[in-house]
Formats: structure tokens, C-alpha cells, sequence
């Protein structure tokens, strides 16, 4: 496990790209993915509603945020598990899982292939054809679909369909 310490105001997942280049956040850092978890071990870092989402009672009490919405308010030690460094593709094939529950939430041109079995987005993608093409074995059994209407900001309104989605699991 990997760790390093965070200063007070910087965001836990900014820490994480400079240290490696990498981004552990599928989602692009929105706070809908849940993929980067975090543990801090020192330091103080409030507990956010994207974390009340993804994370259970017992991972907050031990520790465990989501990078992309973790703001430390004091300098903090940060352990980066293994498993959160995996590649986002990689772990999105890994995570089609037999007896998972799947939806699609889509905007405009832009869906997001949800598995509402882990609370997690699997895929995102600019085109739903693609999405479907990619994922066939969900694309086959999707359980719902929800379609939110772009208006002003299409990407917010993805989020908040995927948000509906997780809330009605």
C-alpha cells in the first residue's frame, strides 16, 4: 500500500496525480464512481455526501474517503490501496460480474453504464451505442435505463441521473 501526506486544502486526488500521473477516480474526479478510496490515517478530513453514498458507517469510522471529494483540514497521511491503483479500464471489464444489477443512465450523448449491485459506475462514455457495444453482457440485461435532459449542463445532469439511480437501488 502506498502513502503519502496530503497538505491542508490541497484535494487528496490532485496529491494523488501529481505523485504518480495517474488518476484512480473512473468518474474523471466527480464524486459518481466511488473507485477512489482512500484511507487517511493522520490528519483531519470531513466525511462528504459522496462518501455517505459509496462508503459504509464502519470504512468512514476507519478512515476511508473518496479522494476526489477528500479536502483535508489539516496536513494528512493518505494510504492509496493497491487495488484503487488499478487502471480504470481494467477494473471496469473486471467488475462485469454474473448476478450483478445493471442500469444505464444517459444524457444526451453522453451514458454511463451503472452496476447497482457495487454502487459503482463501470463505464462512462460519449456515445450509448459504444457503451452497449463495449459491454455486451450488460447491455443484455439492464435492469433500468434513465434518461435525464441535458439542458445547460449535460455532464450535471448524467450525475444527478446516476445519483437517482443509486438512490432507487
Amino acid at each position: 500500500m502506498r502513502s503519502m501526506t496530503v497538505p491542508a486544502g490541497v484535494q487528496v486526488l490532485r496529491a494523488l496525480e501529481h505523485l504518480d500521473g495517474t488518476t484512480p477516480a473512473f468518474c474523471g474526479g466527480k464524486g459518481i464512481c466511488g473507485r477512489c478510496r482512500v484511507r487517511i490515517t493522520e490528519g483531519e478530513v470531513p466525511v462528504t455526501p459522496a462518501d455517505r453514498t459509496f462508503l459504509t458507517q464502519a470504512e468512514l469510522a476507519d478512515g476511508w474517503r473518496l479522494a476526489c471529494r477528500a479536502v483535508p483540514g489539516t496536513a494528512a497521511r493518505v494510504e492509496l490501496p493497491e487495488e484503487t491503483a488499478v487502471p480504470a479500464h481494467v477494473e471496469a471489464v473486471q467488475r462485469m460480474r454474473t448476478g450483478h444489477r445493471y442500469a444505464l443512465a444517459v444524457c444526451g450523448n453522453l451514458a454511463a453504464l451503472v452496476d447497482l449491485t457495487a454502487v459503482t459506475v463501470v463505464a462512462l462514455s460519449e456515445s450509448t451505442q459504444t457503451l452497449l457495444k463495449d459491454y455486451p453482457q450488460a447491455a443484455q440485461g439492464l435492469e433500468r435505463t434513465v434518461t435525464a435532459e441535458p439542458g445547460k449542463d449535460a455532464q450535471a445532469a448524467l450525475e444527478e441521473a446516476i445519483m437517482t439511480l443509486f438512490r432507487e437501488r
